[in-house]
C-alpha cells in the first residue's frame, strides 16, 4: 500500500494556517488542541504531534490537522469524547477553510464579550452541565473526563473554551466548601453532588 508522507514542506505549508486558525495568529499560545496542556519538547508523552482528526493519516488537509500531545494522539484511539470532540473539530475547520474571515467573526469576541465574560459563562455552563447530570437528592455520578463534554458545550455556545479552565472551574466546585466532590472508585475519579448541598 503506498501512503502519502506528511513531508517538512507539507508541515511548512500547514503551519502557519493552523497558528492563525487554532491559536489566533499567536505563535507563544500553542497548546494541546485536546486537552489544553502545554507542550514539552523532546519528552514522549508530552511533546507537540501532529494529529489526524479523521483518522486518515494519508490526509493531510488543513481541515483534517491539528497538534497534540502524544499521550492525547494515543488516547483519542479509546476515547469517545475525543473522537467526537476530533469529529467536531473536522467540521469547524472545513468551515474555516471554506470561509477564514466569516469564522473569525464567530470566534472573536465582541468589546462587550471581553474575557471576563467569557470566563463567566463558561463556569455557568459547567455549573448547569453538574446540575443536570446531578440533580439534587441523587447518589449518581459522573466521571471527571466530562470535562470534554462541558468544553464542547462551552466551545458551541461562545466559539472558545479548553479543557484546562473546565479542569479549573471543575476543581473549584468540586472544593471543600463546594456542592461537589470527587471520590476516586476503582482508581478513576468520580464527581458526586454532597448531600444537603
Amino acid at each position: 500500500m503506498n501512503t502519502k508522507q506528511l513531508t517538512l514542506n507539507k508541515q511548512a505549508k500547514l503551519t502557519p494556517i493552523i497558528i492563525e486558525r487554532d491559536y489566533g495568529g499567536d505563535k507563544l499560545l500553542i497548546y494541546c488542541i485536546f486537552c489544553g496542556g502545554k507542550f514539552v519538547k523532546d519528552h514522549p508523552l508530552w511533546c507537540k504531534e501532529w494529529e489526524h482528526l479523521n483518522n486518515d493519516d494519508d490526509c493531510h488537509e488543513v481541515w483534517n490537522m491539528v497538534w497534540v500531545h502524544a499521550h492525547c494522539n494515543e488516547k483519542k484511539k479509546f476515547d469517545c469524547d475525543l473522537q467526537l470532540f476530533a469529529f467536531d473539530l473536522v467540521k469547524k475547520n472545513k468551515k474555516f477553510v471554506s470561509d477564514p474571515m466569516e469564522e473569525r467573526k464567530i470566534k472573536a469576541p465582541t468589546e462587550e464579550q471581553t474575557e471576563i465574560d467569557l470566563n463567566v459563562r463558561h463556569r455557568e455552563l459547567t455549573e448547569i452541565f453538574l446540575a443536570e447530570k446531578l440533580p439534587d437528592n441523587t447518589k449518581q455520578h459522573i466521571l471527571t473526563d466530562a470535562i470534554y463534554c462541558i468544553t464542547l458545550r462551552c466551545q458551541k455556545d461562545t466559539g472558545h473554551g479548553s479543557p484546562q479552565a473546565i479542569r479549573n472551574y471543575l476543581n473549584t466546585l468540586t472544593c471543600s466548601e463546594g456542592k461537589y466532590q470527587i471520590k476516586k472508585i476503582k482508581g478513576k475519579n468520580h464527581i458526586f453532588r454532597r448531600t444537603g448541598k
